[in-house]
């Protein structure tokens, strides 16, 4: 729910009546059944009229205990997801009930999560494609937020997965015509973006589009830097060492990026790459002689 007390005092404070906060979002009516009757318009509309208040969502949000339980329980999941570590993101997951989710954001959230899970870590990618169209048919039809995005990006994950490049690409294509454009306002947000840029630079190394793989990569590494989120740095880097050994660079390069992956991997306790890290730099050492173990 709203506080709409708080929104009515932020609006008066600024010396601001129902027509000039309305002016150019909405109409002096839609303002006044918001504020008189609790009636909340459509998700753009109230973002912009916090943001003319200098407020966010979340600062009107009133939340109870269950509520933020909920949304502790998503962060998890979401961290979880980030790290690999999909069993644990399906076990945190598990633990919250539909009817707990308290508005049509955290909806989005849990459906958005639900979806790469299972993508990720599942046992029937497909239905995967259902929770995705819960945001893109019913919760955000019109992609007004990032979660359509990140439902497209889950979607192109589940045909990719499924050996069919064509329809994963008209996917990946969608986000990659948006993604330069979607504006970071968080850690969480950024996060996501990562989240983007890296699944679809993973989706164009594999058809063999190797410089929209690294371009996108290397935009993904300037956000990380810009806003110190290191926790995609070892993925990015990774995907980057496998795309020069397969354009036949320089085991050395391929050797420089696995070690920094490696740094930034353990730095996060990232084991499951690791592993990965691991098994790309054994391939390159059996090239040469044996499987000499990599030692840092």
């Amino acid at each position: 729910m709203i506080n709409l007390e708080k929104f009515i005092a932020r609006r008066k404070a600024l010396g601001l009546s129902q027509q000039e906060l309305a002016a150019g979002i909405c109409t002096q009516a839609t303002l006044s059944k918001l504020e008189r009757n609790g009636r909340i318009p459509s998700l753009k509309i109230m973002t912009q009229l916090c943001e003319r208040l200098d407020l966010t969502l979340n600062d009107l949000l009133l939340t109870d205990p269950n509520t933020s339980l909920v949304k502790a329980t998503l962060e998890k999941a979401e961290f979880e997801l980030i790290t690999l570590e999909y069993a644990q993101a399906k076990a945190q997951l598990a633990k919250i009930n539909t009817k707990d989710l308290p508005d049509t954001l955290t909806e989005m959230t849990y459906y958005y999560l639900l979806g790469y899970v299972q993508v990720l870590g599942g046992t029937e990618p497909l239905t995967a494609l259902f929770y995705f169209n819960q945001i893109l048919t019913d919760l955000d039809p019109k992609g007004q937020t990032i979660f359509s995005l990140l439902a497209y990006t889950g979607s192109g994950l589940v045909y990719s997965r499924q050996g069919k490049n064509d329809q994963a690409e008209f996917y990946f294509n969608k986000v990659f015509k948006q993604i330069y454009h979607t504006q970071a306002t968080d850690a969480q947000s950024v996060g996501r973006i990562l989240n983007m840029l890296f699944f679809c630079a993973q989706f164009y190394a594999k058809i063999n589009e190797l410089k929209v793989s690294n371009a996108l990569l290397d935009y993904a590494y300037k956000l990380s830097a810009k806003y110190h989120v290191t926790y995609y740095v070892a993925r990015v880097l990774a995907l980057k060492a496998e795309n020069t050994h397969k354009a036949a660079g320089s085991p050395v390069e391929v050797k420089k990026l696995l070690t920094s992956a490696r740094v930034f991997a353990e730095f996060n306790e990232n084991d499951q790459l690791l592993k990965q890290i691991q098994t790309l730099w054994d391939a390159l050492d059996t090239k040469k002689q044996g499987r000499d173990r990599l030692v840092f």
